[in-house]
């Protein structure tokens, strides 16, 4: 719809639907992201990510041995999440991270 509301700077997206998403009825809210350009992202797989109180942290190997790297998180979608700072692209890291997992505890790459 053309018209924005100053104050508040909301508009009214009109979106058309398939008809098989069930529970879905006319006049529903929704928050709805639209995908605008594209950009190269480092991503990790969620499960890679401990969370320690207000600290995200990942492991990465480095040699025969894991590093503890704390890193800033951005956007989740899906499985993944992207990875604003604390790493670089290439790392190899802990697919799904344990309470066992230590700071320079050995690490061995499994076939």
């Amino acid at each position: 719809v053309p018209t924005v509301d100053v104050a508040s700077r909301a508009f009214v997206v009109k979106v058309d639907l398939p008809a098989d998403l069930g529970g879905l009825r006319p006049g529903m809210f929704a928050r709805v992201s639209f995908r605008v350009g594209s950009r190269a992202r480092l991503v990790v797989p969620t499960t890679a990510i401990a969370a320690s109180g207000a600290l995200d942290r990942v492991f990465a190997a480095d040699g025969d041995r894991l590093r503890l790297r704390m890193v800033t998180l951005g956007e989740k979608q899906g499985p993944w999440t992207e990875v604003l700072s604390g790493l670089t692209a290439g790392e190899r890291l802990v697919a799904k991270v344990g309470p066992e997992l230590r700071d320079g505890a050995r690490f061995s790459e499994r076939p």
